[in-house]
C-alpha cells in the first residue's frame, strides 16, 4: 500500500512538472508574436526628408527655347511678332513676341502703377539686325588694334556681343531696359523689377547686364525662381538634351 501511494506521488509531481513546462513554451511564444519584426520598426524610424521637386524643361517649348553659341538659332527663324506700345519704348517700332507681349505690357502697366517708369530700350533685333552690329564690334576691335587678324578680331568680338542667330533678342523673347546694363541695377526700375517680374513670366538674365530680361512664361518664371538658379543652370540641371 506504501508503495502504491508513493508511486502516486512521484506520477503527480511528473505530470505537474510536464504541465509547467508546456506554460513556459506557451508564454515564450507569445511574446515572440507581440515584439516588432524589427527594432528599426515604423515606430522608431525618423521622418524621410520630402522630395526635391522635378521640374521639367522642354527645350522646344517656344518660351524656353534656349539660344546661344552652343544652340543656334535655324536659319531664317522668324517668331511671331508685334509692336509694343510707344508710350513703353524709347524707340519706333520695338517689337516683341506676340504670344508674350500681353504679358510685357502688364508688367509695364503695373510698375506705373506703382511709380516706377519702365521703357523697353531693346526688343526684338532680326538676324540682320545682328550681324550689323556684330560687324560694327568687330571692326571698333581691329581699329583698336591693327596688329589682328580679322579672325582674331571676330574670336574677340564673340566674346562682347553676340553672333547672328545666337542672340536671345532674335528670339523676340528679351527686352533691355537701359542701353547701359551696369549702371541699371543701382535703380528703382530695376529692385521693382527684380521683385515682380518673376510673376509676368521674365526673369533676369547676365549679372553683367542686369537691364537684359527674359520672358519664359509665368509657371516657368515660378519654377525657375523657386529653384534658386539661373535661367542656363536651371536649364542645364533640369532640362532634356
Amino acid at each position: 500500500m506504501k508503495k502504491l501511494i508513493a508511486f502516486l506521488l512521484v506520477l503527480t509531481l511528473c505530470l505537474g512538472l510536464a504541465g509547467c513546462g508546456k506554460g513556459k513554451a506557451a508564454t515564450a511564444d507569445t511574446d515572440s508574436s507581440s515584439r516588432p519584426a524589427s527594432s528599426s520598426g515604423s515606430s522608431s524610424k525618423e521622418p524621410e526628408e520630402e522630395e526635391k521637386e522635378e521640374y521639367k524643361v522642354n527645350f522646344d517649348s517656344w518660351e524656353m527655347k534656349l539660344t546661344d553659341s552652343a544652340h543656334p538659332l535655324a536659319e531664317g527663324f522668324a517668331p511671331p511678332l508685334a509692336t509694343v506700345k510707344s508710350a513703353y519704348t524709347n524707340h519706333p517700332n520695338t517689337r516683341f513676341d506676340a504670344r508674350a507681349i500681353g504679358r510685357l505690357l502688364y508688367m509695364l502697366e503695373d510698375a506705373e502703377k506703382a511709380g516706377v517708369k519702365l521703357k523697353v530700350e531693346t526688343a526684338f533685333k532680326s538676324e540682320n539686325d545682328q550681324l550689323s552690329i556684330f560687324n560694327a564690334k568687330v571692326n571698333e576691335v581691329m581699329d583698336s588694334d591693327i596688329t589682328l587678324t580679322l579672325k582674331e578680331a571676330e574670336d574677340i568680338a564673340k566674346t562682347q556681343v553676340a553672333f547672328p542667330r545666337t542672340s536671345e533678342h532674335e528670339l523676340g523673347l528679351a527686352v533691355d531696359f537701359a542701353k547701359e546694363g551696369s549702371a541699371f541695377k543701382e535703380t528703382d526700375e530695376y529692385k521693382w523689377l527684380i521683385e515682380n517680374c518673376y510673376d509676368y513670366g521674365f526673369v533676369p538674365r547676365f549679372e553683367d547686364n542686369p537691364a537684359h530680361f527674359r520672358y519664359v512664361g509665368t509657371e516657368n518664371a515660378a519654377a525657375i525662381k523657386k529653384s534658386g538658379l539661373g535661367f542656363d543652370e536651371y536649364i542645364k540641371q533640369f532640362g532634356n538634351k
